[in-house]
């Protein structure tokens, strides 16, 4: 205080105020520990669950490394990677399994089919001597006709029974054809016609053995039974052409024809499951007055969807009153030219 040169001093003790930063200081201390403990529990537990599927998955492709395809996958759920992952493995797993059986499901074809062939192949020899032998009867009694169709028949039993492999020329199968329709003609005083359209580059595509003669078998049968034309012929009409990477085969008849509602069946029993197709198969039989409707069609279909893929195989057409048509499909392949 100038006036009466005198200093006023005030002392004010901060005791009190570093007591209370130093309690908050500790209050902090604590909370900053619990937060890291909080977060280090659960980057832990986070890490522990996402580590417990991996785990599970790496476990898992251990054993489908080792040749285990049928290990049970625990459910790994989530919506983030490892959830994802764990969703495409499991469904990667089921389409192996898949393929394995579809695998086994022609391996066990092709047993079975060389199995046949083998039985066929007993006393084969015998058979076609037996049949050389009337063959040359006949042509020294001067039956001609008789020596033709002993031709065509031991063509037929020899192609058949020696089953040598599975796949063959497209030219083979019509060879095939040929033979079977001059031994069917016998039966049907030669009341069958067969006309073929082959483009040239077909004639070395790549055909199951034994694929096509059952589809005319089965215009034959039909198409006889259903004759509606004049002179009581019967035109079979076996036509091949490439489109793109695919071989086209036509074999259409020139019977009745089948109505639109049992059209649409025949198309659907040709891939139906074995249970659903039986059953289905015995209502149509009842309803059709008819056997075996179907059935070497749908054996051709299954053989060509288990050697080619499910995008290949038959299909029917048909117009009720003037024809009915066989539409095989196969991928493009020329015998040993790839």
């Amino acid at each position: 205080i100038p006036s009466i040169d005198v200093h006023l001093v005030n002392m004010a003790s901060l005791e009190e105020t570093m007591e209370g930063i130093n309690h908050s200081k500790v209050r902090y201390i604590v909370l900053v520990s619990l937060l890291a403990a909080f977060l280090v529990l659960l980057s832990y537990s986070m890490q522990a669950i996402i580590l417990r599927r991996l785990k599970a998955l790496r476990e898992s492709m251990q054993q489908v490394r080792n040749g285990n395809f049928n290990v049970k996958l625990p459910p790994i759920t989530g919506t983030d990677e490892v959830g994802e992952l764990g969703f495409h493995y499991r469904k990667l797993i089921l389409k192996i399994n898949e393929l394995i059986q579809d695998q086994a499901a022609r391996q066990a074809a092709g047993k079975e089919a060389e199995l046949r062939a083998l039985k066929n192949q007993i006393d084969s020899h015998f058979l076609y001597n037996t049949l050389e032998n009337v063959k040359m009867l006949a042509e020294i009694e001067g039956q001609y006709l008789i020596s033709d169709i002993m031709t065509s028949l031991g063509g037929m039993m020899r192609y058949s029974m020696e089953w040598r492999q599975d796949h063959v020329m497209l030219s083979d199968e019509i060879q095939q054809v040929q033979h079977y329709v001059s031994v069917m003609n016998i039966r049907y005083d030669g009341r069958l016609d067969l006309q073929l359209s082959i483009e040239p580059e077909c004639l070395k595509q790549e055909s199951l053995k034994m694929s096509l003669q059952p589809v005319v078998e089965n215009a034959i049968k039909h198409g006889m039974s259903r004759m509606h034309s004049k002179d009581g012929n019967l035109l079979i009409t076996i036509s091949a052409v490439r489109r793109d990477q695919a071989c086209v085969i036509e074999i259409t008849d020139s019977g009745r024809g089948i109505p639109y509602e049992t059209l649409g069946l025949l198309n659907q029993m040709l891939r139906m499951e074995e249970h659903a197709y039986q059953e289905v198969r015995q209502l149509f039989v009842r309803k059709e007055n008819e056997d075996g409707n179907g059935i070497g069609l749908r054996n051709v279909d299954q053989r060509l969807v288990m050697s080619y893929g499910v995008e290949y195989g038959i299909r029917i057409e048909s117009q009720e009153g003037s024809y009915t048509r066989i539409i095989m499909t196969l991928p493009y392949r020329v015998m040993g030219g790839g």
